[in-house]
């Protein structure tokens, strides 16, 4: 709904997450998007980024970063 609203990009979860997985991934997006050139466009590849380093640091968790969704283009 929020693409629908007029957001270009929307970052979620499918599910409820734990909290430190949450900040983790929070932490990372933000750096790379709010870093030294604001770009919303790169929500996407730093939310993948992201998950991606949470999955190598916790495969045998997947709900923990497995919810972890993009929406836009």
């Amino acid at each position: 709904s929020l693409c629908f609203a007029g957001y270009t990009h929307a970052l979620g979860a499918l599910w409820e997450v734990d909290e430190d997985a949450a900040n983790r991934v929070h932490a990372d997006v933000y750096a790379e998007v709010f870093g030294a050139d604001f770009d919303t466009d790169r929500s996407g590849p730093a939310l993948h980024a992201a998950v991606r380093k949470l999955r190598q640091e916790s495969p045998e968790t997947p709900l923990s970063w497995a919810a972890q969704v993009h929406a836009g283009p």
